[in-house]
């Protein structure tokens, strides 16, 4: 029997006797006489005898033996005990993927100890991907429904959710209906959070009361669909001090997402701990063709001394786990805040433009801008193009400009 910690509570394979009870037995042959004829309750009674030696000799084999027949008639105490012998390994090769599939099938039809083990694999990893959204919709249901220990569990899972997975786990527990599989999948909006935290040694409140989505989708890499999340934590209350920005990735096998990298606080963008919301849907990129990587494009800004400055950060990834920022590209700016009678007033906005430069990965940038900004002098003058070139470490404008 293996005991697996989760905070201050301890899950036991066995957490309860589900067994039916073999001391009524008077004549054994009788009762496997109708086990032999397909008698469901003789079945499940002949499997619990055997498993714990009541009115016969402690067999494991035999007791899997009466178990499996009567678990295939869909009985959920018998498959609950068929998965406990798979995970503890008695009767049979100890087996955590087929323990899963039997408490699987005790849950599906409502049995609290099926919802409650199978909600302890998902917390173990074992037989199962981890996953604590499932976790805590199986430690719900089975809450609801009579379990007695599942509560306190669900309740320490819940320390471990991000505000978003909370919600997300709530909503999957009160929709779910018996006749309805149980979800095995989650986005991977809602794996990003353990995936990329529960190894570190971040501060729990830091990481999971404070984590959300910054953007997520799809870029392509060498023809390759590789899935991107970048999930903000909380930065230090600050102005100059962003949101910490960390990036999970993962690649779709059929219906399954496997992660495929990360990379923990590897930037940080916007102000004031936080990052700016985006304004677009999904992952804006561009591929480096020869580079089997990519740039990433992330809404960011800043404001100080009556100046707003509104742009992009340059995000580069290169499959399957690096990643680093690699400038940012202005593409608005004004000084309401700041201009008088001493200091004209400007403002400036603009769209960049991505040029492929032959013979190179890393495409030049181009802010096409239109309104006023300042000339050298300090003198209001007609807005700049602005050119931006990679130098080999960080994109940089150049010195030239071009003028409307």
């Amino acid at each position: 029997m293996r005991i697996l910690a989760v905070g201050v509570i301890l899950f036991s394979s066995l957490c309860s006797n589900a067994f039916a009870d073999p001391t009524s037995v008077q004549n054994i042959d009788a009762l496997r006489a109708k086990a032999d004829a397909g008698d469901l309750q003789a079945q499940l009674t002949l499997g619990s005898a055997y498993n714990i030696g009541k009115g016969v000799p402690l067999d494991y084999s035999e007791s899997i033996k009466w178990f499996r027949k009567a678990a295939e008639k869909d009985n959920p105490t018998a498959q609950l005990n068929l998965g406990r012998a798979y995970e503890d390994g008695k009767g049979m090769l100890q087996d955590d993927a087929q323990a899963v599939s039997w408490f699987r099938k005790a849950a599906e039809q409502g049995d609290p100890d099926g919802l409650y083990s199978l909600g302890r694999m998902y917390v173990s990893g074992e037989g199962v991907r981890h996953n604590d959204v499932l976790a805590y919709m199986l430690f719900n249901i089975a809450t609801a429904s009579g379990h007695s220990d599942a509560a306190r569990v669900r309740d320490s899972v819940g320390q471990l959710l991000t505000p978003d997975q909370l919600n997300a786990a709530q909503s999957l527990s009160t929709s779910w209906r018996l006749g309805i599989p149980l979800p095995q999948i989650t986005s991977p909006e809602l794996m990003a959070p353990q995936d990329l935290f529960q190894n570190t040694d971040m501060d729990r409140h830091e990481v999971y009361d404070s984590s959300k989505v910054l953007a997520s989708g799809t870029i392509q890499i060498n023809s390759q669909n590789v899935y991107v999340v970048l999930i903000q934590t909380k930065g230090d209350d600050c102005h100059v001090c962003g949101a910490k920005i960390s990036a999970a990735t993962y690649i779709k096998y059929g219906e399954q997402w496997s992660k495929y990298g990360g990379s923990v606080n590897f930037t940080q963008l916007g102000g004031w701990g936080a990052a700016p919301e985006q304004k677009g849907a999904g992952i804006q990129y561009i591929e480096l063709k020869t580079s089997y990587a990519a740039l990433i494009f992330i809404d960011d800004g800043s404001t100080g001394q009556g100046v707003s400055t509104s742009g992009e950060d340059l995000l580069y990834y290169k499959e399957p786990s690096s990643w680093g920022n690699v400038g940012f590209v202005a593409t608005s700016e004004e000084n309401s805040g700041g201009c008088d009678s001493v200091h004209s007033c400007y403002s400036w906005s603009g769209i960049v433009e991505r040029r492929i430069v032959q013979g190179n990965p890393w495409p030049t940038l181009v802010v096409k801008a239109t309104g006023t900004s300042y000339n050298n002098r300090g003198v209001p003058t007609p807005a700049h193009d602005s050119i931006y070139r990679f130098n080999g470490r960080k994109y940089v404008e150049a010195l030239e400009r071009k003028a409307k």
